[in-house]
């Protein structure tokens, strides 16, 4: 699974960065695309979102049955939500 997971963090971090027009950093876009699926302000996505969040990125190399499956990795305390900014500081927070 950490093969997928580097796979997708690397294609995240590439679209963002086609996206980034150098007034909004990466994770500026990120967030926003996340709170943009996040109609109930929880400051979470569950699994809906999430997938819409994705697609709406551009993230075109994983089907939402691997993205799911990714969710679950980001869904560390298990509540069926992932807090965007906490997943914001686990793809750009941790540089190899």
């Amino acid at each position: 699974m950490k093969t997928i997971q580097k796979a997708f963090e690397k294609e995240i971090k590439n679209k963002l960065s086609l996206k980034s027009d150098g007034k909004q950093s990466e994770e500026t876009i990120l967030v926003k695309a996340f709170k943009y699926f996040d109609l109930d302000n929880s400051g979470e996505c569950d699994k809906e979102e999430w997938i819409k969040a994705l697609n709406k990125i551009g993230i075109t190399g994983f089907n939402d049955s691997k993205l799911l499956e990714l969710f679950e990795i980001y869904d560390s305390n298990r509540s069926g939500g992932i807090d965007y900014r906490e997943f914001v500081q686990a793809i750009y927070g941790e540089e190899d």
